[in-house]
């Protein structure tokens, strides 16, 4: 590259006589096509590495690097010295600081949540309404702790997960329908046990379903008087199936939206995340919802709770093991099997590389849809 050498202050709108370093020719050369030398040259370091081992196998680099820029007669600072004005440009970048190993791990099991610490005398102030009008204490729902730590972690044995157990008071009646309310107003995730009829059948079965409050209000605002919700069913991820009770993942049952009146038979599966309804929305898929009157004795079974709190970690996806306890003191009422609370297959439980969307079939299920798509067809005005 043609370098010329010049001290002084350009001018500009004018030329200057310039002179070659290296051959001394003279030129004419105009202030736009000059650009003058910075005051402090700083050269470029290699990175150690294989690359600039191997390039420096026959020729070295030099230690003195302007010349090989053809930058001949410059005098680099000595001692070299960064520029005082560098310091107020470094000052005022804001570095974001490197997230802890807390935030790393939220953001790769995005469906836990944390939550908030307890008073420090928790065990005597009631933290929330039980459904029969006994003060459930923080102490207890501690007990109610599932046994699994995390989705990628071993869970407790049943050994150790009898022992967590709380005492389960076995319900009879469902309770007025201001306290069932005043608990959907008050519960987070409003989750509750009921008995569903299979459409095109007269087998009563337990279903856990979450209770729609936004739909429900929006479509009905009678609700809150009358009982009358929108509940959306929940199913167990068939990967869970020789898990006992407290470590099987329920996840919302979506199923391929074909028109107003309709969808497929086969359901799909989405991880509960921040960003599933939105992923819903896109593919057109819709939960398997009905309306129903909560409060009826020959629906409700029990709740409102929310899912469980397993070491400090909100999940999204598992039932506590109390739930559980109270669903099977319930078991005449019912035709299905509850799940297991203490299965012999395996004493640790691992939930490793689960696809966040599925598709699955099962025969049930789409005989179910079928009758429920009938029916849905039937009532129409």
């Amino acid at each position: 590259s043609n370098q010329h050498f010049f001290r002084g202050q350009i001018t500009p709108g004018s030329s200057y006589r310039i002179r070659h370093c290296k051959t001394g020719e003279t030129t004419k050369k105009h202030t736009s096509d000059l650009s003058p030398c910075p005051r402090n040259l700083i050269p470029f370091e290699s990175i150690q590495g294989p690359d600039d081992s191997y390039g420096q196998v026959n020729k070295a680099v030099r230690t003195n690097k302007f010349p090989e820029a053809s930058l001949i007669g410059y005098e680099p600072v000595q001692p070299w010295r960064v520029d005082p004005s560098m310091y107020s440009v470094t000052k005022s970048i804001d570095v974001e600081p490197f997230p802890s190993v807390a935030e790393l791990n939220a953001e790769l099991e995005d469906y836990i949540e944390p939550i908030e610490s307890e008073a420090a005398d928790e065990s005597k102030i009631p933290s929330r309404v039980d459904t029969f009008g006994v003060f459930a204490t923080a102490a207890n729902q501690n007990l109610e702790e599932d046994s699994r730590p995390s989705s990628n972690a071993p869970s407790l044995s049943a050994q150790q997960s009898n022992e967590q157990e709380s005492a389960v008071v076995n319900p009879a009646e469902p309770p007025p329908l201001h306290i069932i309310v005043a608990n959907i107003l008050a519960s987070k995730d409003k989750l509750f046990f009921i008995l569903h009829t299979v459409p095109g059948t007269d087998r009563r079965e337990w279903r856990l379903v979450q209770l729609d409050l936004n739909t429900s209000i929006q479509e009905h605002p009678q609700c809150t008087q009358d009982g009358r919700f929108r509940v959306q069913f929940l199913i167990s991820h068939p990967a869970d199936k020789n898990y006992n009770a407290q470590n099987r993942r329920y996840w919302t049952e979506f199923h391929k939206s074909l028109g107003q009146y309709s969808m497929s038979q086969e359901y799909h599966l989405v991880k509960p995340t921040a960003d599933r309804d939105s992923f819903c929305a896109s593919n057109d898929l819709v939960p398997y919802s009905k309306w129903t009157h909560i409060h009826h004795s020959d629906v409700y079974l029990h709740g409102p709770f929310d899912f469980a709190t397993v070491h400090g970690i909100k999940t999204r996806d598992r039932i506590a093991t109390s739930h559980w306890q109270t669903l099977a003191l319930l078991h005449n009422r019912y035709m299905n099997e509850p799940p297991q609370l203490q299965h012999n297959q395996s004493l640790f439980t691992f939930h490793i590389e689960t696809p966040t969307y599925s598709v699955h079939s099962d025969p049930a299920i789409s005989q179910e849809i079928a009758q429920y798509i009938m029916q849905v067809h039937y009532d129409m005005p």
